[in-house]
């Protein structure tokens, strides 16, 4: 068997492992000529649309750039190396996440930002994302546990840190939360990640299909319900 012919038989295994499309049939374009830039916006977008649509979990990131038909030179070139290419994805998917959690400036903006929150965390796609970095985190961390810790930093780490900051932000401004802020952020992690309801196991179809805003406010008020002081209450002598 030819290096080429064996090359081949590799990507179209873990393709089919992955749940994509065939790269053989479905080449990624290199954008000769685009500038660096652009190149690397765009292999980016691949790859994360292929951890999107893993229908079977991925435990490496190697197996998930061989299913794009992508070579270790472009991923040298473009992001210095795997553990760059890693790093940037869990970058994107958490500032996504906490982007609605900007400074609570007053009570009427802190439902609407929690809310707008909850839809980014509940979403299918990010959650089946999120699932497939955190076992090629575990992946990572079996060979380095130093790498495990700096990838729960820039990870969950960072989501918790901030909601907690969210949290005591509109403390301050005026809304009254009963806890200690990191304690608070944690439980709303909790209830909103039991609530996904999500498995590996759904199709794309199902995934697609759009979580509705009646279940995070459910998530949102439930929440709140365990929380937040009563006004009447506020102010009652102890």
């Amino acid at each position: 068997m030819s290096t080429e012919i064996a090359i081949n038989d590799i990507l179209v295994k873990s393709a089919r492992f992955l749940g994509l499309a065939d790269p053989l049939t479905a080449r990624l374009p290199l954008l000769e000529g685009a500038d660096i830039e652009s190149r690397r916006r765009h292999v980016f977008e691949k790859v994360a649309t292929a951890l999107q649509e893993a229908s079977n979990g991925a435990t490496n990131i190697e197996a998930v750039v061989a299913g794009v038909a992508l070579t270790d030179g472009i991923i040298i070139e473009l992001f210095g190396g795997y553990r760059g290419l890693v790093d940037a994805l869990v970058d994107s998917l958490v500032s996504s996440m906490v982007s609605p959690l900007q400074e609570c400036s007053s009570e009427d903006d802190f439902v609407p930002r929690l809310t707008a929150f909850g839809r980014r965390v509940m979403d299918p796609y990010s959650l089946v994302q999120r699932r497939n970095l955190y076992r090629i985190a575990l992946t990572e961390a079996i060979r380095d546990v130093g790498r495990g810790r700096e990838l729960y930093a820039r990870g969950p780490g960072r989501v918790l840190n901030s909601l907690a900051r969210f949290l005591l932000e509109s403390r301050q401004a005026g809304v009254l939360l009963e806890g200690e802020h990191h304690h608070l952020a944690s439980h709303m992690l909790a209830l909103l990640n039991g609530s996904s309801g999500l498995h590996d196991s759904f199709t794309p179809e199902e995934r697609s299909e759009s979580r509705p805003s009646a279940q995070v406010s459910r998530v949102v008020a439930q929440f709140l319900a365990g929380v937040e002081v009563p006004r009447h209450d506020a102010h009652q002598p102890i």
